[in-house]
């Protein structure tokens, strides 16, 4: 082993200095800084994709940034991503829930103003705390936060919401057979997807397609037996997916999943004539008209005029699966009149409602639950369109705390509801 002087130690120690890539320290990380953000994105070398409309530098929002945790292909930006993600999630907890928790809790309840119709697509919007803005599952805060809201004394936490109710209106609107498919063949999204964006990658692997259901659940099948190329072919279509969605064009694509602009035009192609041709078509339609006529009809008379149909062609369409969330507010407004037929005012309450949810508390006894069960599902699947060829899904839960919920099966008898209030 090699002896050295202090003097020998610090010239070694200098050189390496002189040689290293970097020789200043690095300033703390600040995860709310949109330039460290852009620089850190920089330094990997990966494209943005959103820009500032003011600034024109490049944003890294959480919507930017999970986009790229679909297609992120390492565990590394993975974790660096999610934290990302959960910063997000974490200011919006501070500032939304645990700071109001006080500022606007009168005893034990929280109390929120509500404005209905609050946006353009007709949902509402909220205040002082925005209880809309309850994190995702997605975030590591989501069911710490729920556990806070719990039933009072003798009663139980109910929910229910409305099941891809977004999917399931532009299908029927549209018509179109792929998205109709999802919903009455069982397939999965993302594999029905990575068929239709990557025939050429998996006809060595899965045979010709010639019959589109079949084939596709002969993906689904190969990815659920664990196979690592399919499994890895569905991953990658998840990054496009997101993006297409809302009107990502073929250059956006390439930067997403990082491929030629020819393979991102291929997959943009697919998307729109391929995989759902009926959705392009329905959309098309709906501009055209909306250029004749300066707004769109949304639904129930309600209309979404733009002096730009062009530019906002993109919360137009949106505007016609979002604006169906008005049948969360509608089933309200029924199931407060079946409550007060059935003279149930002090059993069951309606707290509060998330665009496609509701929220209340409910007497913890198995008939008051068994009534509710048998009234608000029906009254949820009701069909909103004539010829409805996908049914709206929904189902109860109950709980101790808006976290721990347990789902009832529709028409579950007393007997059955009292085995889950058992183990509640």
């Amino acid at each position: 082993m090699a002896l050295y002087t202090d003097k020998l130690i610090i010239e070694k120690v200098e050189k390496h200095l002189k040689n290293a890539a970097f020789t200043k320290l690095v300033p703390p990380f600040n995860c709310g800084s949109g330039l460290q953000k852009r620089e850190f994105f920089e330094y990997l070398g990966i494209e943005p994709l959103a820009f500032s409309k003011t600034s024109g530098d490049a944003s890294w929002g959480r919507d930017q940034i999970e986009e790229l945790f679909y297609t992120a292909d390492t565990d590394e930006l993975k974790e660096v991503l999610q934290m990302f993600i959960d910063y997000s999630f974490s200011a919006i907890i501070k500032n939304n829930f645990l700071e109001s928790f006080s500022a606007f809790a009168q005893g034990d309840k929280l109390y929120s103003n509500l404005k209905l119709f609050g946006t353009k697509t007709f949902r509402p919007t909220g205040n002082s705390p925005n209880l809309l803005q309850m994190p995702s599952t997605k975030s590591i805060y989501a069911k710490p936060l729920k556990k806070c809201f719990i039933a009072p004394e003798g009663y139980l936490v109910w929910t229910i919401d409305y099941s891809a109710l977004e999917d399931r209106v532009i299908a029927n609107l549209s018509k179109d057979i792929n998205k109709i498919s999802i919903f009455t063949e069982g397939l999965d999204g993302h594999s029905l997807n990575a068929v239709g964006y990557f025939p050429d990658k998996l006809e060595p692997i899965l045979g010709k397609n010639t019959d589109n259901v079949a084939y596709v659940k002969k993906f689904m099948k190969g990815v659920a037996d664990g196979d690592k190329v399919l499994k890895k072919i569905r991953q990658e279509g998840k990054g496009p997916t997101f993006g297409l969605a809302y009107g990502a064009y073929p250059q956006k694509i390439a930067n997403t999943i990082k491929c030629s602009i020819e393979a991102a035009t291929v997959i943009f192609d697919n998307y729109h004539n391929v995989l759902y041709p009926g959705i392009t078509q329905y959309r098309d339609s709906m501009i055209y008209k909306a250029k004749q006529d300066g707004y769109v009809h949304m639904g129930l008379g309600a209309r979404l005029y733009s002096s730009d149909i062009e530019k906002g062609s993109r919360t137009l369409f949106n505007s016609l699966s979002q604006f169906w969330s008005i049948l969360t507010l509608l089933a309200i407004n029924k199931l407060h009149s079946e409550i007060d037929k059935a003279g149930k005012e002090k059993d069951i309450v309606v707290t509060t409602t998330i665009y496609d949810s509701i929220y209340g508390v409910i007497k913890n006894d198995a008939e008051s639950i068994k009534w509710l069960n048998e009234t608000i599902c029906p009254i949820m699947e009701k069909d909103f369109l004539k010829d409805q060829i996908v049914k709206n899904e929904a189902n109860l839960e109950v709980g101790k705390n808006w976290s721990d919920l347990t789902e009832l099966k529709h028409n579950a008898s007393t007997e059955e509801i009292d085995d889950v209030l058992s183990k509640l």
